[in-house]
């Protein structure tokens, strides 16, 4: 019995990937695993772009009062020239564009992004969606998605209430009423949520 039925199955190898599936970027590839462009996701973009030439990360570090306190401090040096960043997908290209863009030099520093680049972060998301909708990962964007299904939920509990308010606060206006009114009753709660 134990030859037939105790036996573990005979696995098959077990294959490493190196690279992520269908060329994925770490943006998309973030953005798959949780349906939302995270700051994660961009910082791994930044490591990526780093990792294949189009900028350099540098560590600084600055001791203050007399060594009994240290700060650490990062900057991105651009290696490449914005002219060969149009072969790189809209969001990569806009994430180099917001780093750099008040710069007057070919660096910047973590901090001096520390109140601007947030602006850019939308945009960012935008074309991230957009490269994932376009290789149809997705047919919708997921936050427009679970948008459209918090609305749906809150004009169905609002329903819920006017009819609830309806039946029991008034019963005998609700036994009253012949088909038509309460067809009409209906129709003024869907409007009024």
């Amino acid at each position: 019995r134990w030859a037939t039925r105790g036996r573990d199955p005979r696995l098959r190898p077990i294959t490493v990937l190196y690279e992520p599936p269908d060329r994925l970027t770490p943006a998309e590839a973030g953005t798959l695993v949780d349906d939302s462009p995270d700051t994660r996701d961009l910082t791994a973009t930044v490591v990526d772009l780093a990792v294949r030439g189009y900028l350099r990360i540098a560590e600084q570090k600055a001791e203050h009062l007399f060594g009994l306190w240290s700060s650490t401090d990062y900057r991105f040096y651009r290696t490449k020239p914005s002219q060969e960043w149009t072969t790189l997908p809209a969001y990569e290209r806009l994430l180099l564009e917001a780093l750099f863009k008040d710069s007057t030099t070919d660096d910047v520093s973590l901090s001096s992004l520390e109140n601007r680049f947030y602006r850019s972060l939308p945009p960012i998301q935008d074309a991230i969606f957009e490269s994932l909708q376009k290789r149809k990962y997705y047919t919708q964007r997921p936050d427009r998605v679970k948008q459209g299904y918090l609305i749906g939920g809150i004009v169905l509990g609002m329903r819920i209430v006017v009819l609830y308010q309806l039946f029991f606060r008034f019963p005998e206006l609700a036994f009253s009423l012949d088909r038509g009114a309460l067809l009409l009753a209906v129709a003024v709660s869907t409007l009024a949520a």
